[in-house]
């Protein structure tokens, strides 16, 4: 919104104009994945549990084939730099995640459940490839727009303020299962065995998958580490923030941030 008002995403390389940074001279940032989630990998192969702690039912489940339909989902994919996946050994493995082709590789396409028939009426499975593909180029050029400049001063300042102790899931292992003839993707850790006879712990396993941040967006993605601070400095330059040994869903409510909120609220 700051750097390209009402416009749309833009084709092409995009050119930030900040346009609306008339209306804005702070942004602050809480817990936010600037560098995106790996939760929303896992939301778009096994679906969520969106807001457990209130007992709404309209919306105590989110199947994946309701991650399918939402394109906001995809922008919130990782960044390919910030996209961390291995193999058995450990080993990162280099994935466009923004290909659709790498989705029918390693076995997340949609199209291939069994219950995609039944979810989605004969027109819309016919349309699903096209969307598909149109919903993930329009989350890469989302990812790029945000990583844009024009060369030019920047007009607003940025404050990120998150966690810094909690074990977040930052991270994904690409398994062959060779009884299934199928690639599992292990993004909540547990014991596997490798081919070689191997075998590798839970606790191995989640040290791999996890790193610090809030328990939900990790630091690394609120700083968007995948970027060297020099180029970042070209389109988000953090003038300053906190972090702090909180929980993602209570960042706001947590008296030390508020009173740093206020504060840097009060600056002129």
């Amino acid at each position: 919104a700051a750097m390209y008002g009402d416009a749309d995403i833009p084709n092409g390389n995009p050119v930030p104009r900040w346009a609306g940074a008339r209306d804005m001279n702070k942004i602050f940032m809480l817990g936010t994945p600037n560098d995106g989630s790996i939760l929303a990998l896992r939301a778009s192969l096994g679906g969520a549990s969106v807001m457990s702690f209130v007992w709404i039912p309209a919306i105590q489940n989110f199947t994946r084939y309701d991650a399918f339909t939402s394109p906001s989902l995809f922008q919130l994919l990782p960044s390919n730099e910030g996209l961390m996946i291995y193999d058995e050994n450990f080993k990162r493995l280099p994935i466009d995640i923004y290909d659709p082709n790498t989705w029918d590789e390693y076995d997340w396409s949609v199209w291939d459940d069994p219950g995609f028939q039944t979810e989605f009426s004969e027109a819309e499975q016919k349309v699903a490839k096209s969307y598909f593909t149109a919903a993930l180029n329009r989350a890469k050029r989302f990812q790029q727009a945000l990583r844009s400049s024009n060369g030019a001063n920047i007009p607003v300042s940025f404050y990120v303020i998150g966690g810094d102790c909690k074990d977040t899931i930052n991270s994904a292992i690409l398994l062959w299962d060779d009884r299934r003839d199928h690639w599992e993707t292990v993004i909540r850790p547990k014991a596997f065995v490798r081919t070689d006879g191997t075998r590798v712990t839970e606790a191995e396993v989640k040290t791999k998958l996890s790193d610090k941040g809030d328990g939900t967006v990790s630091l690394k993605s609120l700083v968007m580490d995948s970027v060297p601070q020099e180029e970042r400095d070209k389109f988000m330059p953090i003038t300053g923030g906190m972090f702090q040994c909180e929980d993602h869903t209570k960042l706001v409510q947590n008296s030390d941030i508020q009173q740093k909120l206020f504060g840097l609220l009060k600056q002129q």
